[in-house]
């Protein structure tokens, strides 16, 4: 099993829509997961997900440096398999796919 790794950012102009339908392609087309984690912000709505809180800097130039300090957040934390796949919130499964291979 692998853990599956999503950075969540603030600003979401869809109120975390994309997280949704991205959460939802997982579900139905990714087999051999262990656990969700979120790193950063989180919603209401998420279920059976385990959220690792991160504040990440607003300034809108540090976008990809947030990225890369909530995977390494995700790299340091025990509870996230030492191999993993990370996912973007706007990344949809259409087809189905073993996490493993």
């Amino acid at each position: 099993m692998i853990d599956v790794v999503i950075p969540l950012g603030a600003r979401s102009t869809q109120k975390n829509q994309e997280l949704r339908y991205c959460l939802r392609s997982i579900e139905k087309h990714l087999t051999g997961v262990g656990n969700v984690f979120i790193i950063g912000e989180t919603t209401d709505w998420l279920q059976n997900i385990i959220h690792i809180p991160f504040e990440e800097d607003p300034r809108n130039r540090y976008r990809d440096r947030n990225i890369m300090l909530k995977m390494a957040a995700a790299c340091k934390d025990d509870r996230v398999s030492d191999d993993f796949l990370m996912v973007h919130d706007d990344h949809f499964l259409l087809a189905d796919y073993e996490a493993g291979a």
